[in-house]
Parts: structure tokens; sequence; C-alpha cells
């Protein structure tokens, strides 16, 4: 059966916050795709211990992360984000967008470049079909896709052979 990302971290929450442990001044970071419901709940429960939840969700594939260029979208307290910050620059990540202290905007944040990259992949997949189809050839096409709309584009124009 196919586990969500939600309640995975849900199950490790509720582990962690039964565990009999302390968890004052503690900081859960979490950089996977979870619901923004999720992330308040995460956020309620956490705090309820007196720990901090920082939502970090991240954009970029495999071959980015090897390359630490992921772009993460981190939110959450304050005092916690600043903490986590420096782990994260320059390190896991090219970039950190700053959402603020309501942690459930990083997934809407997340969500939206969903929406966003969703598109991009349906608009370069038309644009192949469309090349392939009138002879102008899917090479021409991919070159043009990733020097005039860049690397990420350009990923999703690539063809492999399995």
């Amino acid at each position: 059966p196919q586990v969500s990302n939600d309640s995975v971290l849900q199950s490790l929450l509720s582990q962690a916050t039964n565990s009999g442990h302390s968890l004052k001044d503690k900081i859960f970071v979490d950089c996977s795709t979870v619901h923004p419901e999720t992330v308040s709940t995460a956020v309620s429960d956490l705090k309820a211990k007196s720990a901090s939840y920082v939502a970090a969700p991240v954009f970029g594939g495999n071959p980015i992360a090897v390359d630490g260029k992921l772009v993460f979208a981190i939110g959450g307290p304050r005092h916690a984000t600043e903490v986590v910050k420096p782990l994260i620059q320059d390190v896991m990540g090219r970039r950190v967008i700053d959402c603020g202290e309501d942690a459930t905007k990083s997934s809407l944040l997340k969500i939206a470049g969903n929406i966003v990259t969703v598109n991009m992949m349906e608009a370069v997949g038309e644009a192949q079909v469309f090349a392939e189809k009138t002879g102008l050839g899917t090479g021409p096409m991919e070159e043009l896709i990733g020097e005039a709309f860049g690397p990420v584009a350009g990923g999703y124009s690539k063809r492999y052979d399995f």
C-alpha cells in the first residue's frame, strides 16, 4: 500500500511527542511535501511540547540535490528558522526562500511551485510532439527549450531510452 508523506510525518511526530522524552527547545525540520493542514497540526502538536516545527519543502530533482542546488521554502518561528537557514544555504541548497513565521505558507508555496512545474512539463511535451510530428525534430526543440527557457525546462525536455 502507498503511504503518503502526510501519514509518515504524522506517525513520526506521534512517536516523538509520545516518547516521554522532553522536546523542549527542539526544532523539527520537515523537507517533504505535505498538506498545509498537516503542517498546522504539526505546529500545534510540537508547540504543546515547547518544540518548534519548521516547514522546508524543496524544489529540485535528484541531479540538483546531488549538487547541493535545491531551493527551500522555509517557514516557522523566526528563532527556529534562523538556526536552520545556515545549515541549508550553500550546503544543501542554493537558495532559501523565507515564507515567514506561518509554516503553512511554505506548503502553499510548494503547491504553487508544483502547479508551475506541471504546466511547464505539459508545454514542453506539447512543443516536443509538435517538433516530432512536423519533422522539425526534437533535437533542435530540446536545444531551444534549454537555451531560451532555462535548465529546468531543458531537463523536462530531455528524452531517455529505457
